[in-house]
């Protein structure tokens, strides 16, 4: 077989397998997507699955703090921008996927573990008309010891597509830093 037939050979074995691993149709494929690709280390297509409505969200939370005379740091440890201009001309994903980008590389035992995790989607519960919520199990090793956790990841209907929301953590996290860069 030439090396050309191989190349595509093997391009159509794997390109249904990478469509049904970005396929947002169910809650669950969404919330495998998103997982995967934290996993993977790719925070554009993370920030891809992300609500439009959430990203909005993140933005209206983290801009003004980055934005504040005392968020130096903020904005250039978690959204690598030297000045508020540089900040605001990001788009949401943009901004999400820096935010993630960063996160994941301040701590990179944390990436390094999140990298090895399993994750199983377990099912999901509605929430008529448009909102989901994946049970999933996780299971990682930290430091040797193998921990199992059991979590949920909230979905809204976007169009045909299930897309992922914050998690409350966000909200907590953002007062956290209000409250350190006010004080």
């Amino acid at each position: 077989m030439s090396p050309s037939r191989v190349i595509l050979v093997v391009l159509l074995a794997v390109a249904p397998l990478h469509a049904q691993a970005r396929s947002l149709a169910t809650p669950e494929a969404a919330a495998t997507a998103f997982t995967t690709a934290l996993r993977t280390q790719q925070y554009a297509d993370a920030a891809a699955i992300m609500h439009p409505a959430a990203l909005a969200r993140f933005r209206e939370i983290f801009l003004p703090l980055a934005s504040h005379e005392n968020g130096a740091d903020l904005r250039q440890q978690m959204f690598g921008a030297s000045t508020v201009e540089e900040l605001n001309a990001l788009d949401d994903a943009a901004l999400f996927e820096r935010f993630l980008r960063s996160l994941m590389t301040l701590s990179p035992e944390f990436q390094s573990i999140m990298g090895a995790a399993e994750t199983d989607m377990l099912g999901h519960v509605t929430e008529p008309p448009d909102l989901a919520h994946v049970v999933y199990r996780m299971r990682l090793t930290v430091e040797g010891m193998a921990i199992t956790k059991l979590d949920v990841m909230s979905l809204r209907r976007a169009g045909s597509e299930w897309r992922a929301l914050l998690k409350g953590d966000i909200e907590g996290m953002a007062e956290a830093i209000r409250r350190q860069i006010e004080s």
